[in-house]
């Protein structure tokens, strides 16, 4: 009788095995993808961010020159794209003026890099009135 307990045993520690090697692959894509969600999340709101203060600047007067250094000096990124409207000759009080701040995120993980696309372009627009 002892003997078909151990057998018993034996087999129960093969079937953790297998139902580790079964769930192990889908808890690391899940936290893969939690990771690569968390860094796209975090660039969106540093464009977000830059995109506001953008506006903010080009509203109380500074030059789009300084405006672009400025921000370009924050986020020091290789691919932004910086774009406000309209240029500082044609800002008027009380007019509106918009800054749209765009960068690609480059996905580093494997498996998420192809499910969406890589570089994955990310872009936030500001918009405040001239003051």
């Amino acid at each position: 009788m002892k003997i078909q307990s151990i057998t018993n045993l034996k087999n129960q520690k093969g079937q953790a095995l297998v139902e580790l090697a079964l769930v192990l692959p889908v808890l690391l894509i899940l936290v893969m993808g939690i990771a690569a969600f968390g860094q796209i999340v975090s660039e969106y709101v540093t464009v977000n961010n830059a995109a506001r203060d953008g506006a903010r600047y080009a509203s109380v007067g500074y030059s789009d020159s300084s405006i672009v250094q400025i921000i370009a000096s924050n986020i020091s990124k290789d691919n932004l794209t910086i774009t406000l409207s309209p240029s500082a000759l044609n800002r008027v009080r009380g007019a509106q003026v918009t800054a749209t701040v765009s960068y690609s995120v480059h996905v580093d993980i494997p498996i998420i890099s192809a499910i969406l696309p890589n570089p994955l372009r990310i872009s936030a627009k500001s918009i405040m009135r001239v003051e």
